[in-house]
């Protein structure tokens, strides 16, 4: 994903890309516990759907 965000953002100058490149992984985590804290007070068993997933990208 960084890759393709950084070839997006390519006309920007080299330090706010670097910029960007640090903040990713922070914004994705964020990203991630918010949408599983969302599941899980909705009652959704988070485990099960892992389990799903994991079927499907197997599937592929």
């Amino acid at each position: 994903m960084l890759e393709k965000i950084s070839c997006t953002l390519s006309c920007f100058p080299a330090f706010s890309r670097a910029r960007l490149a640090q903040a990713v992984p922070t914004y994705l985590a964020i990203v991630r516990r918010l949408v599983f804290d969302h599941l899980e007070r909705e009652g959704v068993d988070v485990a099960k759907l892992a389990v799903a997933w994991q079927r499907i990208a197997q599937a592929t």
